[in-house]
């Protein structure tokens, strides 16, 4: 049984490659050429985002029921019952196609919205996502710094392959990071649906950050997985893996991901300040 071990422990290694992200090839079939994305490595804020964009949308329409899911405003490509075109989209006003993904190496020539946050807190979320998922056993088993130290060439290979966008495209691509959303939400909030042709109100963008505050997000996931140890809206803290990482292995991150890192946080504040 030894050789089934291995080979399953091999099966199990977590996928480095988010570029590549597997996504259903009906649906790469039914993309159109006005769709937008909403894009990231995962746990650098794309849920969220995900979520604040959706409130921007059912706070701006108050004569509409609010959907019953968040994927019937903004579908992930990845997930196959997720419809692609659902009627709450054009009851809502939504001309063009707003669909999350992780997926980044076919996606060139769609307009993009790209989250990044700091890479060691963001493997270190990736991390804690793999175990709340019960997935990736034997990679888990190896503890948090191998897993981050493995992934680490993933993220930087996915925040590059952005910036090689940005420089194509650079109309049809906005970088925003994850720290700027949490500290400086409104501006960035409001920049993000300006991009995505969300028009609404200081008012609307105020409600949306308010209903989607870290804390909220928790305590209703809190609700719904009562004794749970592990919570998809985990910290939401900058800078918390220096806490969860030992030193050296928290240097050899930011040594090499960080020269990417400046390169993503200058784009962002060249968006922000056009």
């Amino acid at each position: 049984m030894q050789w089934l071990r291995r080979f399953i422990s091999r099966a199990e290694k977590a996928d480095a490659n988010v570029l590549a992200m597997p996504i259903p090839p009906d649906r790469f079939a039914a993309l159109r050429p006005d769709d937008q994305f909403i894009v990231s490595f995962p746990r650098s804020g794309n849920t969220w985002t995900r979520h604040l964009m959706r409130d921007v949308i059912v706070l701006s329409h108050p004569e509409q029921s609010e959907p019953e899911s968040i994927w019937m405003l903004i579908p992930d490509v990845h997930i196959p019952a997720h419809e692609m075109e659902h009627t709450a989209q054009k009851e809502y006003g939504i001309r063009r196609r707003i669909l999350k993904s992780h997926h980044l190496e076919k996606l060139g020539g769609f307009r993009m919205l790209y989250i990044f946050r700091n890479p060691a807190d963001t493997l270190v979320s990736y991390y804690h996502f793999h175990r709340l998922q019960n997935a990736k056993y034997h990679q888990m088993r190896e503890g948090l710094a191998p897993f981050c130290e493995y992934m680490l060439e993933g993220w930087c290979a996915h925040v590059e392959c952005a910036l090689g966008y940005l420089a194509r495209t650079p109309d049809e691509t906005l970088f925003i990071s994850y720290e700027s959303l949490a500290k400086n939400g409104h501006e960035t909030l409001t920049r993000a649906a300006s991009f995505l042709g969300i028009a609404a109100t200081p008012a609307v963008i105020a409600k949306a950050l308010e209903r989607n505050a870290f804390a909220r997000l928790r305590e209703k996931e809190e609700r719904r997985h009562a004794g749970a140890t592990e919570f998809f809206f985990r910290k939401g803290q900058i800078g918390s893996a220096a806490g969860e990482l030992d030193s050296a292995t928290h240097t050899r991150i930011m040594e090499r991901a960080n020269p990417v890192y400046e390169k993503a946080q200058r784009a962002a504040l060249e968006a922000a300040s056009n």
